[in-house]
């Protein structure tokens, strides 16, 4: 009887410790998926504004950009063509860099794309599908990481969305990486054309982007 109290009472513990894991993990991957860590933007408010957070593990030329986006979204008369620009580098700083993801599924820049549950679906099957192997093969701290970014002037371009016209800009950018000593980060893509729109609520999110015109 006694060995009988044993094994329920590992069996009940093994269970517990399973929900914890699966909640953790849940926790974890939703955090991620939700702009990033916002525990850490709660202790700093220059990681986070109105309508967006700096995500887990930021690099420091996405914090810098971010600082530059929110002082721009404070302004009582908003230069809406300089904050289309700072969203393109955002995701583009977000998306492309590599260094600070821990997998597949943890796909930036998802707070920046109008549609980001199809962009998700789109973005773990194109370019995030092979990042888990160059995780497992070169470490993180190899990974591509967005450095430097030129942008052609925000050109006004109001889009139609659901039937509905916003006021937008359309932006062309080019970025560097940092220089890997694992490998050729020139053959990741470092070029790519922007579609940006402003919603009524104030928020500025990107319609389509392609890295061919």
């Amino acid at each position: 009887m006694k060995s009988k109290r044993i094994f329920k009472s590992l069996n009940l513990a093994i269970i517990v410790i399973s929900i914890l894991v699966v909640l953790v993990g849940g926790y974890n991957i939703f955090t991620v998926l939700s702009g990033g860590n916002i525990k850490a933007a709660e202790k700093d408010d220059s990681l986070k504004n109105e309508y967006y957070i700096v995500g887990r593990a930021p690099t420091p030329y996405q914090i810098e950009n971010f600082e530059l986006l929110s002082n721009e979204l404070k302004k009582e008369s908003r230069d809406d063509a300089t904050i289309s620009d700072l969203i393109v580098r955002a995701f583009i700083i977000e998306f492309f860099t590599w260094s600070n993801k821990k997998g597949a599924w943890d796909v930036g820049g998802q707070q920046y794309i109008y549609n980001y549950g199809l962009f998700y679906d789109q973005a773990i099957y194109t370019y995030y599908k092979d990042i888990d192997t160059f995780i497992e093969a070169y470490g993180n701290e190899n990974l591509p990481e967005v450095v430097s970014i030129t942008t052609t002037d925000a050109q006004s371009s109001p889009e139609t969305v659901d039937e509905q016209t916003y006021d937008g800009y359309y932006i062309e950018a080019t970025w560097e990486y940092k220089t890997s000593n694992a490998f050729d980060v020139s053959q990741f893509q470092r070029q790519a054309f922007f579609k940006v729109i402003i919603l009524e609520d104030g928020k500025y999110e990107i319609v389509w982007f392609f890295d061919q015109w």
